[in-house]
């Protein structure tokens, strides 16, 4: 028997989706937009399992039901709609539907409906480690369990193997340390090499024109914070400066790298420096975003479970992890590994003590446990974290290609609806989110 699935759709998004996850798991699907087009196809290849919507405008879900019985009459077919009452239900299931399922559904639980039917065509473990990251992986320093964190070391990565001059927007509190590390190490560094950081007003003083001629060799990785409260075009223009600085430096510079620090949302743009085509060729194209700590749960999860010990995180309830997943961590990345380290000194493993190391008792309004639990959190989040990092007149599909989403996951007008659908690590389960 096949182990083929067929998929139908009237809305390609939709049904680009589905193929999308399928394949994530192993599984081999195609989909058609027109259910006439998918009987035809049915007729003439064998398939495990068909997914169907049923409000389509060229044949309702019911018509394609009793057509494809009658090229197959045991083949499994789930329904998926949003749209079917009661009496569709019953003429469905009379037909001989196998299963009818509600939109929005859990991916989880259709994964484990399609697993009854049919069986991935491919392994996901060899197909996981066949779509391993291009960088080194698991990373040494940094954390690279969310969708954008992942992104960020990919397009650094790249630009770090090709380019001398490197650029990244990242908020004050993000783990630059950790990041400066990661590069070490990509460049054979020790992760304890000393690395020169520096204000952009800095880079244009007598002294740092002076220490700049004093370094040979050249330091492997020099930072630059252009986070500071200047327009972009006084930014560019520092910048393009201290590029022409640093490029009729007498020293060897070829296994030195350069990271310019810039603020989330900067409109950097290559051309913007106004460099000379010999320069401009040594500048990285992109800036990739690194957003706060507090909109990368799953990076909090991993950092937490690196801070904390084994048997410190066996001993926390539910709760307790909803608690440090939920809190916004103002301070970033430092305030997480200091809160940490207090909750492991002090065994503070319950959500009283908890909450007065983080300091968020529920007079002041802060972070604590929702009713609602980590799904409705981690939504939450998906649409702050739209509203904030939303370019004015952005696109919708340039929002999700910047942060390394499928244009396909989910349209702007579905965004609340099926939102879980948007970032890949809300398809995890509740008890997978936890640190």
């Amino acid at each position: 028997m096949s182990n083929d699935i067929l998929l139908i759709d009237d809305e390609e998004k939709f049904a680009e989706m589905l193929q999308l996850l399928l394949s994530k798991h192993g599984y081999r699907a195609e989909y058609f937009l027109n259910p006439r087009e998918a009987l035809a196809c049915l007729r003439e290849r064998e398939f495990g399992l068909v997914v169907s919507d049923f409000k389509m405008p060229q044949m309702n879900g019911d018509d394609f039901l009793v057509e494809a019985r009658k090229v197959s009459p045991d083949l499994p077919v789930i329904m998926i709609s949003g749209l079917m009452n009661m009496p569709e239900l019953i003429k469905v299931a009379n037909i001989g539907v196998t299963l009818a399922l509600e939109k929005p559904f859990d991916t989880h639980e259709f994964l484990e409906h399609v697993a009854r039917f049919v069986q991935p065509a491919e392994d996901p473990a060899r197909k996981a480690k066949a779509s391993a990251p291009a960088y080194p992986s698991p990373p040494a320093h940094m954390a690279d369990e969310s969708a954008v964190s992942r992104l960020l070391l990919e397009v650094l990565w790249e630009n770090a193997n090709r380019y001398r001059h490197l650029f990244v927007e990242t908020t004050p509190d993000a783990e630059t340390e950790a990041l400066m590390k990661e590069i070490l190490s990509w460049l054979g560094a020790a992760a304890e090499t000393s690395v020169p950081c520096m204000g952009i007003l800095d880079t244009s003083t007598a002294f740092t024109r002076k220490w700049l001629s004093q370094q040979d060799p050249f330091p492997p990785l020099t930072v630059v914070d252009l986070r500071v409260d200047r327009t972009p075009e006084r930014i560019l223009a520092l910048t393009t400066e201290w590029i022409r600085q640093i490029e009729e430096l007498a020293q060897d510079l070829s296994a030195s790298r350069i990271l310019y620090l810039l603020p989330v949302g900067f409109p950097f743009a290559l051309d913007g420096l106004g460099l000379v085509p010999e320069r401009k060729a040594l500048v990285a194209p992109s800036a990739p975003a690194l957003p706060a700590l507090r909109e990368r749960v799953a990076d909090v999860a991993a950092y937490l479970r690196r801070e904390l010990s084994a048997e410190f995180l066996a001993a926390m309830g539910a709760g307790e992890r909803e608690l440090l997943l939920q809190y916004n961590w103002p301070g970033g990345y430092e305030e997480l590994r200091y809160r940490a380290r207090q909750m492991q000194d002090a065994g503070a493993r319950r959500l009283p003590q908890m909450r007065e190391i983080l300091g968020c008792g529920r007079e002041e309004g802060a972070d604590i446990l929702s009713a609602t639990g980590m799904a409705a959190f981690l939504k939450r989040r998906q649409r702050e974290f739209i509203a904030s990092h939303r370019h004015e007149g952005e696109a919708w599909d340039d929002l999700l290609l910047r942060f390394g989403l499928s244009s396909i996951a989910v349209s702007e007008s579905e965004v609340r609806c099926e939102e879980a659908l948007c970032f890949p690590e809300l398809l995890q389960s509740d008890k997978d989110n936890q640190p």
